[in-house]
């Protein structure tokens, strides 16, 4: 939902691009470097919603952000069946616009209520990789020709390489190096597929085309420029590396030529020896090195996830675990990583070994498995790059079932057999998508009451829940969160208020202030730090609280005397040693913390309290939220000693004897606290209300005697 925010925030001062928020590393606020496209969608939406029915804008964008992404699915849907179904029928339509609904790293990031940016990416990726095969790879067949993937036209071919490169420019003004992988791994896969096929194909009739590399090199090479000039220019140009910048643009123009240039070289050997092209290739390798070269030399001067903080988050951090890591801890299965998927790289690859499969078909089939290659062997180095995998395969799908259905004996019989395949194979495929998400998000629709929520919808209402209890708490002040990197997240989009450390790459800053305070081995420490970013509260969870992995990462090799035991968070949160300028929130267990096994502390920051009233405050909390009466009473007593005066220290030292039934000892307290208060009638006020609490559970012969000796 940080989207949300920075859709609403769009205009103020004048600035309609997302350069810059406040919601963390408070009180400076960062720098924001991602597309401006995904907040101008939602800020679109948002004015359209309120402008129909009068509601605020910030409730506007917030509730069409629940069917922002769904929206563009739908778009998606309808852009990529019409397209391929001219393409290469409609069974390719239909089997793309099912892959799109029945792939999870594909409609994952198109689910309702779940604004973020994976979706239009993944959308921009198929977009990419699906192009190239509608280009045929680079090979065009004569226009009586019968090869299903290869166009019959040069212009055909044309087409399919610029909707790729539309989609490429796309890609990397959203997410540049999820692009930039997908691109390496279409470019190996068009040189292999030349040097092992292109031989036949020509025999076959089918002319390979090297300039179409070009062409599509140049449209993603302006298409990424015209992004980076819309999002940048004039005011915000610089040197960030980690999103689109012209060195992209450069490296794809570079990395197009290289495969026109390697292409050209390897069909040029077939008819007669050709020396390989060194000199014509500098420019082209030159162009691809400079963007690693220039990071590599800047440093994290020009990609902040070289920062230490970042690199040692890495390790921290689900997403960038290797595959085997979460499967082993059981996070992750074979069936979630990949599903059936795998099947259709296997039918490609025997294909390949089929003589009679057209020589330029299996070209295409050989580059489409190499960039689902090239990505599967990223993911196995860290999950997150499995995301990437949704847009392939749905792309090899799209052809691969169709050309197999293309290939099938013109005898019924074969083709009744391929229909039940095709059934069985769209039933296999988008069983666990009904199962696992429909059929929930469906019954959760229409059941109006006793609706069940999956584990991470009850995290996010209870995340929602803490946030209006803050709310509550501050009475109308503006609140400053210091929480884990997640919470502060969730925490800060539900509530509205700045926080200190989120796990965006922009906000090293506040990562860092975050691990320092969190493990500030002093109250004093932590308190300079507190003060110096104006935190007003706290929250600590059970759920990623990441002080250890702060710890870790800040100190890799702690000096002497320096530990996690000693640390602030580690100590407020785990040992309960909350320090004396900090009162805690009251914040019960309830259903969502029981069932998610959560504890939960909220702290706020009271930095002119006595260590009388810290001491009063947390007795309170020990007693009605942590179910601990006996350490309550001790601190409850010792506030009475340090000030026998403090009332409301003695009131609730009395109502903790009559919960016990330790009457005798509610009688002393009583009689003590009576004849502290200076006026007649606040004094029968108090007697009588203490009366009937005793009457209350049930000590009658109490209370006359409290309303005999007292009030008279």
């Amino acid at each position: 939902y940080v989207w949300n925010r920075h859709a609403e925030k769009l205009g103020e001062d004048g600035e309609w691009r997302v350069r810059f928020t406040d919601m963390d590393n408070a009180p400076y606020g960062r720098e924001v470097h991602w597309s401006s496209g995904f907040a101008w969608y939602l800020r679109g939406l948002g004015e359209i919603f309120s402008n129909y029915t009068g509601d605020s804008l910030r409730n506007s964008i917030y509730r069409m952000s629940i069917w922002a992404n769904p929206i563009l699915l739908v778009f998606a849907l309808a852009l990529f069946a019409s397209l391929s179904a001219g393409r290469f029928g409609p069974l390719c339509g239909s089997v793309l616009a099912i892959g799109m609904i029945s792939t999870a790293s594909f409609y994952e990031g198109f689910l309702p209520a779940y604004p973020d940016h994976h979706g239009i990416t993944a959308f921009a990726l198929l977009g990419l990789v699906f192009g190239i095969a509608w280009a045929g790879a680079g090979w065009v067949q004569r226009p009586e020709g019968k090869s299903f993937l290869v166009p019959r036209s040069l212009d055909q071919a044309r087409h399919g390489m610029i909707f790729s490169g539309l989609g490429a420019a796309a890609a990397l003004w959203i997410s540049g190096f999820s692009a930039a992988v997908i691109a390496f791994g279409i470019g190996l896969g068009a040189i292999l597929g030349v040097a092992l096929f292109s031989k036949k194909a020509d025999s076959e009739g089918c002319e390979y085309h090297p300039e179409l590399w070009k062409l599509w090199a140049l449209v993603t090479a302006y298409g990424s420029l015209f992004f980076y000039l819309l999002e940048y220019f004039p005011n915000h140009m610089g040197m960030r590396l980690e999103v689109n910048h012209p060195l992209y643009a450069l490296a794809w123009l570079g990395g197009g030529w290289i495969v026109y240039e390697m292409t050209k070289w390897l069909l040029a050997r077939q008819s007669s020896p050709a020396p390989f092209p060194w000199k014509k290739l500098i420019f082209p390798v030159l162009s691809v090195i400079a963007l690693p070269a220039v990071i590599i030399l800047g440093g994290d001067k020009f990609y902040t996830l070289l920062q230490p903080i970042f690199l040692g988050i890495v390790g921290n951090t689900a997403e960038a675990l290797p595959l085997l890591t979460r499967m082993k801890m059981g996070a992750i299965t074979w069936q979630i990583a990949f599903g059936y998927f795998p099947l259709f790289v296997l039918i490609s690859i025997l294909l390949m070994c089929f003589k009679k499969s057209d020589a330029a078909s299996k070209g295409v089939l050989i580059l489409l498995c190499t960039s689902i290659f090239v990505v599967t062997v990223l993911q196995f180095r860290q999950t997150r790059w499995g995301m990437l995998n949704g847009p392939t395969y749905i792309a090899l799908a799209g052809v691969l079932i169709p050309f197999l259905w293309s290939i099938l004996p013109k005898l019924r019989l074969y083709k009744w057999i391929g229909a039940v395949v095709l059934v069985g194979t769209f039933y296999l495929f988008s069983m666990n998508t009904i199962r696992g998400m429909a059929a929930s998000f469906f019954h959760q629709y229409i059941n109006g009451k006793n609706i069940q929520v999956g584990s991470g919808q009850m995290l996010a209402l209870l995340h929602r829940d803490i946030a209006k209890r803050l709310i509550a708490s501050a009475q109308g002040k503006p609140i400053v969160l210091l929480s884990s990197p997640n919470s502060s997240c969730l925490l800060s989009t539900f509530g509205g208020f700045k926080t200190i450390g989120t796990l965006y790459w922009e906000n090293a800053d506040g990562l860092n202030a975050a691990a320092h305070l969190l493990n500030a081995q002093s109250e004093k420490e932590a308190l300079n730090l507190i003060k110096k970013h104006g935190v007003t509260h706290i929250a600590f969870m059970s759920w990623e609280n990441f002080i250890d992995p702060y710890f870790q990462i800040i100190h890799p090799s702690p000096e002497s005397g320096v530990s996690l035991n000693n640390s602030f968070g580690q100590n407020t949160f785990f040992n309960k040693k909350i320090p004396s300028w900090c009162r805690p929130v009251p914040y019960a267990q309830n259903f969502m913390t029981k069932a998610l096994k959560q504890d939960v502390l909220l702290l706020e920051v009271i930095l002119n309290q006595s260590p009388a009233e810290a001491r009063f405050h947390l007795a309170r909390y020990l007693r009605h939220f942590q179910d601990n009466p006996v350490a309550a009473e001790m601190m409850l007593k010792e506030v009475i000693e340090i000030d026998p005066q403090a009332h409301p220290v003695r009131v609730e030292l009395i109502d903790l004897y009559i919960t016990q039934k330790r009457f005798k000892e509610a009688h002393k307290q009583i009689t003590l606290a009576f004849e502290a208060i200076p006026f007649l009638d606040a004094k029968k006020a108090f007697a009588n209300q203490v009366a009937e609490r005793l009457e209350h559970e049930g000590a009658g012969d109490e209370a006359s005697q409290i309303r005999r000796t007292l009030i008279k």
